[in-house]
C-alpha cells in the first residue's frame, strides 16, 4: 500500500511539474558541504526530475512555436491577446524548464561525484 502511494505522489509530482516545468528545482538536493564524516551521502542521483524538465521546457517551445506560426484569425479581433497569452505561457514554461533542468543535471552530477568519492571509487 505505501509503495502504490509513493508511485502516486511520484506521478502527481511529475504531471504538475510536467504542466508548469521547476521539477528540479523543487525536487533535487545536491550533496550536503561539507561531506559527512560517516561515508553516508543523501542527494538525489536520478535524472528523472531534470529530464521532466526538459520535456516541459519543450512542451513549452512547441506550445509557443505553434502558436507563433499559425495564422492569425480575423473572425475574433480580441483573439490576438488570448493568442498572445497562449504563446507567452509557453515561452516562459520553456524558460523555466530549461533553467530548472541545468540546474538538476548539474545538482545530479554533484551527487554522483560525491557517492562515488564516498563509496571510494
Amino acid at each position: 500500500m505505501r509503495a502504490a502511494l509513493a508511485w502516486v505522489v511520484v506521478v502527481s509530482v511529475l504531471g504538475s511539474c510536467l504542466m508548469v516545468g521547476g521539477c528540479s528545482f523543487l525536487e533535487v538536493s545536491g550533496p550536503p558541504r561539507p561531506a559527512p564524516r560517516d561515508g553516508r551521502v543523501e542527494c538525489t542521483d536520478s535524472r528523472v526530475y531534470p529530464i521532466a524538465d526538459v520535456v516541459a521546457a519543450a512542451l513549452g517551445a512547441g506550445l509557443a512555436g505553434a502558436i507563433a506560426l499559425s495564422p492569425p484569425s480575423g473572425e475574433n479581433p480580441g483573439g490576438t491577446a488570448i493568442v498572445l497569452g497562449i504563446a507567452g505561457v509557453g515561452i516562459v514554461t520553456a524558460a523555466i524548464g530549461t533553467l530548472s533542468a541545468l540546474y538538476g543535471f548539474s545538482k545530479v552530477g554533484d551527487c554522483r561525484r560525491a557517492k562515488a568519492r564516498a563509496a571510494g571509487t
